[in-house]
């Protein structure tokens, strides 16, 4: 008798008990005011990987990349987006200083995932919650009549949207060195 309820004992255990699942993460960015290196955008770091594995994509051409990942349901994620595949995070978005960086974590975002598939919604260096990003528009003038200016031009670059030496020419349309 013992055995027969030990039996049922275990049999009824093992059919109550909840298999541990993956929960998809959809990550959605927004690039609108950012120009994007022509190896693509990537969401990556922690239990997401390498810069480079999960590449995000924009078939509707509105700026807004998106892209699906699985993870442990339950599990505390660390990741960022990256505007290239460098896999030594050198192309990963400057989250320092604001609030959903982790400092101790390189910087990283982070979410605690549930058990149900999920959203992120956000936009490329800022802490947000949409993809509404605000942007104002800069005027950027540097007076050259004193320099000797490189036969390929001038070029803004460097920091947050600017991208890399080459991607933003300067133009002097009116010769007059500014």
């Amino acid at each position: 008798m013992t055995r027969i309820f030990t039996f049922l004992f275990l049999t009824l255990l093992t059919c109550f008990q909840v298999a541990k699942a993956d929960v998809t993460v959809t990550f959605n960015v927004n690039m609108d005011h950012m120009i994007v290196n022509g190896s693509g955008v990537f969401v990556a770091g922690g239990t997401i990987g390498a810069p480079g594995t999960n590449e995000l994509t924009d078939p509707d051409n509105d700026g807004i990349y998106s892209g699906s990942v699985t993870v442990p349901d339950n599990a505390f994620v660390y990741y960022i987006f990256t505007n290239g595949n460098c896999g030594d995070y050198s192309c990963k978005e400057r989250m320092t200083g604001q609030s959903c960086s982790d400092p101790a974590n390189f910087d990283d975002r982070s979410f605690q995932a549930g058990t149900t598939d999920m959203t992120i919604n956000t936009c490329f260096g800022v802490c947000s919650t949409t993809t509404s990003c605000a942007s104002v528009d800069v005027t950027f003038e540097v007076n050259m009549s004193n320099e000797t200016v490189s036969p390929d031009g001038v070029f803004l670059a460097g920091g947050l949207g600017f991208g890399q030496p080459g991607d933003i020419p300067m133009l002097d349309p009116d010769n007059d060195g500014t």
